[in-house]
């Protein structure tokens, strides 16, 4: 005998007090049909989604060791290898990565390392949109990486994520966690790939970006592998027994290859 399930649900939409909109089933109906016989149904508990997190304010992140992490905002001057050192707004993905060589929006300059003197008890949350367009027109085997650079780096582990809410550091697979599939990195190391980002349509993609989102790149001198969603959780700063004394140097570097 053969049986086809098909399964039904009841929603209910509302908006929260910030105005984000969220669908929650409040039930589902089974219907089983078996061939020759009448069909029959039963109300089933459909799975508690979990609202989307709303983004009021860049995320706290406690430190272990007491105190807290929290955003890095600032305009401070950055060396840049081969280029110099310019000024940069360190809430501004395009202000780091896309002054020089030419003036670009992200993914910026390929090639270009920018030395970031992130503070001890700081994350940097730079935020960026994907032009419209930009992935719908990327090559498939196209990938942006996020590289440290071997050169002038602290001794710091780097960790870094890319997010929908700033200063977002919680493993991607949490349920209100906000940061992109994949786009999670952990104590990397001078010359350890931090992050890649990959459009929707490369092969068996991870980290994907969508055209015209907006999202922040965080970067943190800490083990991120305890931080939960929403800010909860800590993070144990990788500063001690490095060089790192008010401020660790970063060395990011950018690359976008086909």
């Amino acid at each position: 005998m053969k049986i086809k399930m098909f399964v039904t649900a009841l929603i209910f939409a509302y908006s929260t007090a910030f105005g984000a909109s969220y669908v929650q089933p409040l039930q589902c109906t089974a219907t089983s049909i078996a061939l020759n016989s009448p069909s029959t149904s039963a109300t089933v508990q459909c799975p508690v989604v979990p609202p989307p997190p709303v983004c009021t304010a860049p995320f706290v992140v406690p430190n272990s060791a007491g105190g807290n992490f929290t955003r890095w905002t600032a305009t401070t001057s950055v060396n840049y290898f081969g280029l110099g050192y310019i000024t940069v707004d360190t809430t501004k993905y395009d202000s780091i990565f896309g002054q020089k060589p030419t003036p670009q929006t992200w993914p910026g300059n390929s090639g270009i390392t920018a030395v970031l003197p992130v503070p001890i008890n700081r994350y940097m949350a730079a935020v960026f949109t994907v032009p419209a367009g930009y992935m719908a027109s990327a090559p498939a085997n196209r990938v942006g990486e996020y590289l440290v650079n071997a050169s002038a780096f602290s001794g710091a582990g780097i960790s870094a994520t890319i997010s929908t809410c700033p200063g977002d550091f919680s493993n991607p697979a949490a349920p209100t966690s906000t940061v992109v599939a994949g786009c999670w990195g952990n104590k990397l190391r001078g010359g350890a790939r931090l992050l890649f980002w990959e459009p929707p349509q490369h092969v068996s993609p991870s980290c994907v970006l969508n055209d015209g989102k907006t999202y922040y790149l965080n970067i943190i001198n800490a083990d991120i592998s305890a931080v939960l969603p929403l800010g909860g959780g800590s993070a144990t700063s990788t500063a001690p027994g490095t060089h790192c004394t008010t401020s660790c140097s970063d060395p990011v570097a950018n690359y976008i290859f086909n």
